[in-house]
């Protein structure tokens, strides 16, 4: 089962544009738990060789870097989505990510 969330706290952040308007705190001053999400070591690997191929101009693409800032976001939300959240991002939720940004790409594509 997916989290729910309660129309009311959604519209209400909607309405006042960010979290910290919409509960008069700040994200230090909040009772939310903040929590680092961790990436599978071989992302690690993956997403450090490509910043190394870029810093040494060995053909790497910076706007890939981008790409894979955007996959990790969505592996965490992924994650947090689950029955039981975690904070440990998966293989799984990585390929799904990339699944998704692959499927969003080609529709950009197609409506260019």
């Amino acid at each position: 089962m997916a989290l729910t969330l309660v129309p009311e706290q959604m519209n209400r952040l909607y309405e006042c544009g960010s979290y910290a308007k919409a509960n008069d705190s700040t994200p230090d001053s909040s009772h939310l738990e903040k929590r680092p999400m961790r990436l599978p070591p071989v992302v690690i690997v993956e997403m450090r060789a490509d910043k190394i191929g870029v810093n040494r101009e060995h053909g790497g693409d910076p706007r890939r870097a981008h790409g894979m800032f955007l996959r990790a976001k969505l592996s965490a939300a992924f994650r947090l989505l689950e029955d039981l959240p975690s904070s440990d991002i998966i293989q799984e939720d990585w390929e799904l990510a990339g699944m998704l940004m692959r499927y969003l790409r080609r529709c950009y594509e197609e409506n260019l």
